[in-house]
């Protein structure tokens, strides 16, 4: 029996009754500073947590420098139908709106480990793009009222982003920042066990999935003005946006 299991199993039966009116948003904005202690370090990926202010829960952070291109990336991120192969606990996901390449609503299923229940949340993503660095960052905010509530417990706070950065030549560094209130009656210890586990294992699986064929013959489409639109296959000339 894995250890986490064996921790929640001793743990005793967890309740998960939520109280979403009275649920009290102590999550951190984007002006936040945090006390980074290095938590875990495996594969080429580095986890970082801290405290927030008003909590229980760690905010962690994973970083990662990937030997592939942005688009790769790009393309691996903006593929819900691939979540379940590279993010941790994922067990689906899919696109609720899509409204251009740089704005889009997700709902996602996370499968928890037993026995706690399963997990879902709807996240509004915004991608913006630094033309003089090559910097691209996906700012992740949960909007929960915007899907209906169905079996799984309803995640309402949860904010982050990724941070995409080209170091070096065919070089990009990942910096993946996350809290999140998972909702319920979880114990503190049991959920930043996790907060450790889910960048380390995701950035890992990242870092395989971005090698395949399908995301190594992206680039990514400009309009004229030099912002980015979409996703297209190398050999094309007509965008085809990654969904």
């Amino acid at each position: 029996m894995p250890d986490f299991i064996r921790i929640l199993l001793l743990a005793g039966t967890i309740a998960l009754a939520v109280n979403a009116k009275s649920a009290r948003d102590t999550s951190p904005d984007a002006t936040s500073s945090y006390d980074w202690q290095l938590a875990k370090e495996a594969s080429g990926v580095k986890v970082y947590t801290a405290d927030v202010a008003g909590s229980k829960f760690k905010i962690f952070k994973g970083v990662i420098t990937l030997d592939t291109s942005m688009a790769s990336i790009l393309g691996v991120l903006n593929d819900t139908s691939a979540c379940s192969k590279w993010l941790h606990l994922c067990e689906r996901s899919e696109i609720l709106e899509l409204t251009s390449f740089s704005r889009r609503i997700i709902y996602q299923v996370n499968d928890m480990p037993f026995p706690v229940g399963d997990r879902d949340v709807v996240i509004l993503a915004l991608t913006s793009h630094e033309p003089d660095t090559g910097k691209f960052t996906i700012t992740l905010e949960s909007r929960p009222d915007l899907y209906p509530i169905k079996k799984p417990v309803r995640i309402r706070i949860s904010r982050g982003s990724y941070t995409l950065t080209p170091v070096a030549d065919g070089q990009i560094e990942v910096i993946w920042q996350h809290f999140t209130d998972p909702a319920g009656s979880l114990r503190p210890f049991l959920v930043n066990a996790l907060v450790e586990d889910v960048p380390l294992k995701s950035l890992a699986n990242l870092k395989n999935l971005v090698a395949d064929e399908k995301y190594q013959a992206l680039k990514i489409d400009y309009d004229e003005e030099g912002t980015p639109v979409g996703l297209i296959e190398s050999n094309r000339t007509t965008a085809d946006v990654v969904r």
